[in-house]
């Protein structure tokens, strides 16, 4: 009778597996996600019974294996949270970044002005000096005066 009992136990679970196998063939194996797998194993095995978690014998409950579902609320909440606050962080980080980077460009676009300034100052005084006239007229670091020669 023991040995009939282990072979029904062996046939069930030969009998498991092929639908197992029988059902993951339905799809190609890089479609098969924790989705699928899921549907394949509560069509073979069945929904879970109230108050009950498959494969786990009769005496352990959903809250034992999962947690309460409190506390995983709670986890769940304080996780965004941190999310959040790190999120507000790095979003302030890199606001005074872009800050700090305009603030350097403006301050080097004024120096490059200031050397334009003076070199075109510098021009027009040689220019001067070797006899070349230059309309000062307006003439600023936006417009190049007209030239003569006298």
């Amino acid at each position: 009778m023991m040995m009939v009992n282990q072979l029904k136990f062996m046939m069930m679970r030969l009998l498991l597996l092929f639908q197992f196998n029988e059902y993951l063939e339905e799809r190609p194996e890089d479609e098969q996600d924790d989705t699928f797998r899921e549907e394949v194993f509560t069509k073979v095995m069945g929904e879970d019974a109230h108050g009950r978690v498959r494969m786990y014998g009769t005496s352990v409950t959903p809250s034992q294996v999962f947690g309460n579902s409190k506390a995983y609320e709670t986890n769940e909440k304080r996780t965004i949270e941190e999310m959040e606050r790190k999120y507000e962080e790095m979003e302030k980080n890199y606001q005074t970044k872009l800050d700090d980077l305009k603030l350097s460009h403006e301050s080097q676009l004024g120096d490059m002005k200031l050397k334009y300034d003076d070199v075109s100052n510098r021009l027009n005084l040689l220019m001067a000096h070797v006899g070349i006239q230059v309309n000062p007229s307006g003439s600023t670091s936006e417009q190049v005066g007209e030239i003569s020669r006298s």
